[in-house]
């Protein structure tokens, strides 16, 4: 072989040599970048399924939330019911009371009720006829004040 054909031989080794390196080098880099870009979607994945989780919880609450205030509101709405019945049948007893019956009522409440000296009481034009002086004595014979 001469100096010229060694030259070339070696030449062409050199280069498949370097072309080998830089294929090689290419290869690694792109798997660097493909390692890289696969871990940056995969954090971005993460990222966006803790936010889809906490946007469901929070829908979650939020639809719990409504849930109990639905039932709250229609318990309330059973309660207030309940009352305005009770009150409905009280109102009904109270003026279908005769005389005697009412003064009893009366008496009761106003022996449990604390009141002071001299207040005014009102009665339903029905009761107009109420003896004040006997209720008077009774409220004053048990301790409590006379009214006026």
């Amino acid at each position: 072989m001469s100096n010229l054909e060694n030259l070339t031989a070696k030449i062409l080794a050199d280069g498949e040599k370097k072309a080998k390196t830089i294929v090689d080098n290419a290869k690694r880099d792109g798997e660097s970048l493909i390692a890289k870009a696969e871990a940056e979607a995969n954090a971005e994945g993460v990222k966006a399924i803790a936010a889809a989780e906490d946007e469901a919880k929070k829908l979650i609450e939020l639809a719990l939330s409504a849930k109990k205030i639905e039932i709250r509101d229609k318990g309330l709405a059973a309660k207030q019911s309940t009352i305005a019945k009770a009150l409905d049948a009280a109102k009904q007893k109270l003026s279908g009371m005769d005389q005697n019956a009412y003064e009893g009522f009366l008496w009761r409440y106003l022996n449990e009720t604390s009141f002071s000296a001299g207040e005014t009481l009102r009665v339903p034009e029905k009761y107009a006829g109420l003896d004040m002086d006997a209720l008077n004595k009774k409220l004053t014979a048990a301790g409590k004040p006379a009214l006026a």
